[in-house]
């Protein structure tokens, strides 16, 4: 079963691995309870800039979330990195969740 799901993609500045800039986890489908470690590049195109670390890969979140929602995360991590807050969550739809899970 291939169903969306939302998660919650949280930008902390406790992060400081690299170009880790947060992590995201499970709204909906608390039968997945893991969280995933995000990362950034500037360098890379826009709909590639976020990556998660699944399972010793590194996986881009543009295959999973649509454009809007990734625009909305390139957003909100600007709007962060430019704040003096430590810690910003919004939440996206996540779709082929499945495959994300066992890439």
């Amino acid at each position: 079963m291939n169903r969306n799901l939302e998660v919650e993609v949280t930008f902390t500045k406790s992060m400081n691995e690299g170009n880790d800039v947060g992590y995201l986890s499970w709204i909906t489908g608390a039968e997945i309870p893991k969280r995933f470690v995000i990362g950034y590049s500037a360098e890379q195109p826009e709909t590639r800039r976020f990556t998660a670390h699944v399972n010793q890969q590194v996986l881009n979140l543009g295959d999973y979330v649509d454009e809007e929602d990734m625009n909305r995360l390139e957003d909100t991590y600007f709007d962060f990195r430019t704040s003096d807050k430590k810690v910003v969550s919004l939440t996206v739809q996540f779709a082929s969740c499945l495959r994300f899970i066992t890439d």
